[in-house]
């Protein structure tokens, strides 16, 4: 074979690898980023939510949970804030007490089990139910869902809606304002009302930029209002990758420790909570 023929050829080859990886990284700057939510109508994702908890005290336990949700964006505002369609498909749960062991699987529940049917009042209730949000393009929650109008009058749900709000907000990072790189933090506060008020306090710091990702540490701490049944305080620590095209997590690992008061009781509580987002397309 010719020898500038082979170079020709390498160096069309090169070039073609060089627009492909612009193509893949949208020359995105590995030393600042501007976080952003920014999905596109149609976009389409599946969240996985696994959780397992420790309980030390005269109430010892542990206890397991998954969910399953589908999430749809409903449509996008010119300002950038879209419209989010979060639909629970399955959640799973698992209890070990001395005094009690319990099983719950929404997609085949236990009638027979008087605890089990119970749960399901309000755990099937949720399934396959169209809750859509809207929220800043900063991930701060902007229209919770018309819960009265999903779920009617139904008594069961009164003490979930706060709870939804919860995960709902949770799920989403408010963003900073201006751009950050690696070392940069920035706070946050979330105030919880409901059965258990609480007021948690975020600090998230950069840890690294790639062209496609955004990793962050993440720790903060927790207050139960003293008003509540339980009272207490912990703290919780882990970390996120963020996908810098759309802002939504990838991937969020928790480790959360609390210390309460619960009628009286001394207990405390260790959980693990893994959280995966995967982009289904449109």
């Amino acid at each position: 074979m010719n020898l500038n023929f082979r170079y020709s050829t390498l160096g069309v080859l090169l070039i073609v690898l060089i627009i492909s990886a612009c193509k893949t990284t949208g020359g995105l700057s590995t030393k600042e980023a501007l976080l952003r939510f920014q999905p596109t109508k149609g976009d389409q994702y599946k969240m996985g939510m696994q959780m397992s908890m420790m309980m030390e005290g005269p109430q010892a336990m542990t206890m397991t949970m998954t969910m399953d949700n589908d999430l749809k964006v409903n449509g996008v505002d010119k300002d950038g804030s879209f419209y989010l369609d979060n639909i629970l498909k399955k959640i799973g749960m698992s209890m070990n007490n001395p005094m009690m062991n319990m099983n719950y699987d929404s997609s085949n529940p236990n009638m027979d089990d008087p605890t089990s049917a119970e749960m399901h009042k309000t755990m099937g209730a949720m399934i396959d139910k169209s809750m859509v949000s809207k929220l800043s393009n900063r991930g701060e929650l902007l229209e919770a869902p018309n819960y009265d109008e999903i779920f009617g009058d139904n008594p069961e749900m009164a003490g979930q809606i706060d709870q939804m709000n919860q995960s709902l907000e949770s799920t989403f990072i408010t963003y900073p304002e201006n751009a950050v790189k690696v070392g940069d933090s920035w706070d946050a506060t979330s105030e919880i009302a409901g059965q258990v008020p609480m007021t948690q306090n975020f600090t998230y710091t950069v840890k690294e930029i790639t062209a496609t990702n955004v990793i962050l540490s993440v720790n903060g701490t927790i207050d139960l209002s003293p008003e509540a049944m339980m009272s207490g305080k912990g703290d919780f620590n882990g970390e996120m990758t963020i996908n810098r095209l759309d802002g939504m997590v990838q991937l969020s690992t928790m480790k959360q420790n609390l210390n309460m008061s619960v009628m009286g009781m001394d207990m405390k509580t260790s959980t693990d909570i893994n959280l995966t987002m995967t982009k289904q397309g449109k």
